[in-house]
This record gives structure tokens, sequence and C-alpha cells, in this order.
């Protein structure tokens, strides 16, 4: 379920952005939901909404796009045809598949939580921030339980989609194989343009107060800050100018209401937005001061009459006589021993656990795993506007650990660096690229699994597609 609705507002510099108000959240919440956004901007996955910044405005902490997005699939699951919700589907699968692959899951799939790019592409909304929450893991399980009932709920009575809807129970990729073998009868399939179609116009309407202004959102360069702050009781908001903010600035929907929370410390501060369409409190006017890296950052200034304060000098302080300076080295040294005695128990144990564990290992540490062969399958489609699904095999030494590959097409697709977990007594692992076709014709290419650590091996395979 969505937390929310995506709204459109602007950057100072006039840029449209969307953004994403959280519900009410205390300072470890917020920790956990800033860690799993950066987790999955690390992917850069074309499938997942991308989140340009995490900002504080009004008490609340809003997640910013870098374009504005979309409807949901909620919203326009009434309009919603056959072929374009095997898109759909077939487009949020994918994604979900190189999450899991990453060590990653969404957490709350469903027809909210899936908006629909201007390209005509569905993408995942929201990923992972419901878990991270509500203080839970989110699991690959869940994701193909919740995708499955995603088919059932807008496939309708479509025969088809019940049937990938009922495969999807065995597992994410068997509900993949199905669609792909199967979507290809269904019109309008693949075709982005009827489902980038399906979104209104919207109707111009007021601006709600508490959605981040225009004039003063600011983007911050690199990635999200590691917290959000809660406006403090005393400090007042001012009141919007009404020709400040055009009328079809953002849309009329409010953001839910949310109950009260505890406040974040004024030093968790993310980015604090405000209206500067304000007159200012003094006549000075504000210092900006431009830091090294160019980005500006605009302060209070100096008051109109500085108050001097009341203060009277503490009493003298007992200073413990100072220890010798033999003292002191054995101090340290005696410390930098047992943290080094700590470090080597920790490398023992996660040398000895962490591979059997199956836990994701992207550097390639604590891994006995070895790589001594690799094979790609020759695939041949003879189904038009459908996916070839092209199968590498991975020979191993049968020990616990991981291995970095990636997959490249001849057509210029690159699926960038994944992981892959092998449980001790596995022999051999198989990894799997959807090559996606669309059109009558024919094409031929090759698929390209390159091995990348711990050892560097490549292996090809032609794939051909057929429509007439």
């Amino acid at each position: 379920m969505s937390i929310g609705t995506w709204q459109e507002t602007s950057t100072a510099d006039g840029r449209k952005v969307g953004a994403l108000a959280l519900p009410q959240q205390d300072r470890e919440q917020l920790t956990r939901v800033v860690a799993a956004v950066n987790a999955v901007r690390r992917l850069a996955l074309p499938g997942v909404v991308p989140i340009a910044d995490l900002v504080g405005h009004g008490g609340r902490a809003w997640l910013i796009s870098g374009a504005p997005i979309g409807p949901s699939i909620a919203d326009l699951a009434s309009r919603l045809t056959p072929g374009t919700a095997a898109t759909v589907l077939s487009d949020t699968g994918q994604t979900l598949m190189r999450l899991h692959q990453a060590g990653l899951a969404h957490g709350a799939v469903d027809a909210s939580t899936v908006v629909v790019s201007p390209a005509g592409v569905a993408l995942l909304s929201e990923v992972g921030v419901a878990a991270a929450t509500a203080g839970r893991q989110p699991t690959a399980a869940e994701d193909a339980a919740a995708w499955a009932e995603l088919a059932r709920r807008i496939g309708g009575g479509d025969q088809t989609l019940q049937v990938v809807a009922a495969a999807a129970a065995a597992g994410l990729e068997t509900g993949l194989r199905v669609l792909a073998a199967h979507a290809s009868a269904l019109p309008g399939f693949g075709d982005r343009t009827a489902l980038a179609a399906l979104p209104k116009q919207p109707a111009p309407l007021t601006v709600p107060g508490d959605i981040p202004p225009p004039e003063s959102t600011t983007l911050l360069p690199g990635a999200a800050t590691e917290a959000a702050v809660q406006a403090t009781p005393q400090q007042r908001q001012p009141v919007i100018p009404q020709q400040a903010v055009p009328q079809q600035a953002v849309p009329q929907q409010a953001v839910p209401q949310q109950g009260p929370a505890q406040p974040v410390a004024q030093e968790h501060l993310a980015t604090q937005m405000a209206r500067r369409t304000t007159e200012p409190p003094v006549q000075q006017p504000a210092p900006v001061e431009r830091s090294a890296d160019g980005v500006l950052r605009f302060g209070q200034g100096p008051v109109a009459t500085p108050v001097t304060p009341s203060w009277t000098p503490p009493p003298t302080a007992y200073r413990p006589p100072k220890k010798s300076l033999f003292k002191r080295v054995t101090g340290v040294l005696g410390s930098l021993l047992s943290l080094l005695l700590v470090l080597g128990v920790v490398y023992v144990l996660l040398l000895r656990f962490m591979p059997e564990l199956g836990v994701p290992n992207p550097l390639g540490l604590f891994s006995a795993t070895q790589i001594t062969g690799v094979t790609v399958q020759k695939v041949a489609v003879t189904t038009c506007n459908t996916q070839a699904d092209v199968i590498g095999t991975v020979v191993t030494n049968g020990e616990p650990g991981t291995f970095a590959y990636e997959w490249v097409d001849s057509d210029g697709h690159r699926s960038g660096r994944l992981d892959q977990s092998v449980r001790k007594g596995e022999g051999s692992v198989q990894v799997h690229y959807y090559w996606g076709f669309s059109g009558k014709g024919s094409h031929k290419g090759t698929a390209t699994l390159n091995i990348l650590a711990p050892v560097q091996l490549t292996a090809n395979a032609e794939v051909t597609y057929s429509c007439k």
C-alpha cells in the first residue's frame, strides 16, 4: 500500500520535480528509510522511480524525484486493457527480479506503488520505504506473492493474465516465463504509446498549504542525506502570497494527515526548506556564503540589536594531574591492541559463516568460491513480441561464497554488475538474462556473460528472433 501520492512542484530554478511526503517518523525510522532509499539508488535500476534527494519541510520528510511522477496503476486500473496490463506486469516483474538478485526487495508491491512514466514504462515506487518505516525486512517471496495478486487485480477477467497469476505462485521467475510465452497474443502488449496515453491531463487546482513551495525546493548535490528534521513548535510558517505559486503548479490531492510523532533533533536536518518570498524579520540583507563546492548556503544574517548575555564566570574546576608520557603511550598501545584483537575475531567469524548464510558480498571478501567454467545456451525465439530467456551456467568448486557478473547484448544493453551467492555443495549456478523483442521480422544477436570476480571469464551465445 502506498504511503501517499506523488505531487508536482518546482525547484528554485523553475525545474519541475516530484515530491512524496513520508509519514511522521522518529529518528530511528528515518535512519532506516534513508538507508533503504540509498541502497536502491546505488543500483540505478531503470525500472525504479529515481530519487534525487530527501528533504525536510513543514515538519515532514519528503522524497524528491528528478522529474514529475506519473499516475499510479491504481488510478488507471479502469482504463487498462489486457495488453497494457501485461506490459505493466512484464516491466515490474523484471525490475523485481533485478532487485532480488541484488539482495533487496520492495515489500509493498500493489497497484498504488506502480506508476507510469511519460515514456510509457511502468516504474516501481517507494521501494523498501514501507518496510523500513515498519522496521521489517522484506523478502523476495513476499514480492512474488504481491506481484501475483497484482496480476489478478489488473488482469480482470482475462484468462491469460489469470494463468500468469496462478503460475506466479511457484515463483516470480515462473510467472515471467508464462507471461513471456502467452502475452504476445494480447493486443497492445509492449505498446509503450498505448500505455503512455492512459493518463489524462489534470485539471487546474488550488495549491495545498503543506506541499514544498516551488520557490524553495532545493536539491542537494550527491546522495540523499542521512535524516530529516521536524520543525519546532515555536517556528512560525509564513503564509504563501497568492501570486507566488501558479495554480497549475501542483495537483489538488493533499498529503494524508498523520498523527504527531517524536521530534527529530535539529542536527539531523537534511535540507530545510523555507519560502524566500516572505518578508525578512530584520532590515539587514541575509549574507550569502559560497562554499568550495559551489553550493550557495543562505544564513539569517546579523540581528538588528545584539543581545548581551548575562554571564557569570564559572568556578575554577579541579584539574587532575597530567599523566606521564609513558602512561599515555601504553594506554594508546593497549587500546590499539584490543581493537586489533576484536577485528581479528570479527574477521574469523565472517570468514566462517558469511558465505554459508548466503549473505550478499559485493566486495568479494570472505569468499571461498572459485569459478572453473562458464557457458551460455543458444536461444531461438519464434513467438512474436516476447522475451528470450538466455541462461548462463557458472561452474564452481562447490565452496560457499559469491561471484560478480554482468550481461551484455549485441544491441548495447548492459545489466550492470550483479552479485550471486553460492551455497556449499553447489557445483553450478544458473543466471538468467531476459532479452525482449517486438514487431515482425527477424533479428540475430549475441548475449555475452562476463564473470567479473573472483576471476574474469567470458562466454556468449547466439540469440535469434523470428516473427512472420
